[in-house]
């Protein structure tokens, strides 16, 4: 076995999708007492990041933002922006002793345009928290 599969064997993961939809208005992350990440998927529309440093990074491609640790951020899309989106909680096990976690930035951002196999996955994500199945 490899040093990465010992990685993820001995610190888990789950996620937890809480929001999928049109997102009209603001949006605050990361201020939670407990050790969570956030994802969030941009399936189409545009939208704003505002970071804790007051920093505004705009978003009009489908997008995958990821926030590993607990980090303070907003999202705000007016209803004309249209922005369409999946977002959930990323639990770990041992937040505060995750080697991974601990070793990435604060935020990760991925133009899904970028790569078609990550633009399939995140299309396979999409038909999953968008359609009506069991």
């Amino acid at each position: 076995m490899d040093r990465l599969s010992e990685i993820l064997n001995r610190f888990s993961m789950s996620a937890q999708v809480f929001f999928s939809g049109n997102l009209c208005g603001i949006s605050s992350f990361g201020e939670e007492e407990e050790k969570v990440g956030h994802l969030h998927l941009l399936k189409s529309g545009s939208l704003t990041l505002q970071t804790a440093s007051h920093e505004k990074i705009q978003f009009n491609q489908p997008t995958v933002l990821f926030f590993p640790n607990a980090v303070p951020h907003r999202i705000v899309a007016q209803e004309s922006d249209n922005a369409e989106l999946v977002c959930a909680s990323i639990h770990y096990t041992d937040a505060s002793s995750h080697p991974l976690v601990n070793a990435l930035p604060q935020m990760l951002h991925y133009d899904l345009t970028q790569s078609e196999k990550l633009k399939h996955t995140a299309h396979w994500l999409f038909e999953e928290a968008f359609e009506e199945h069991c």
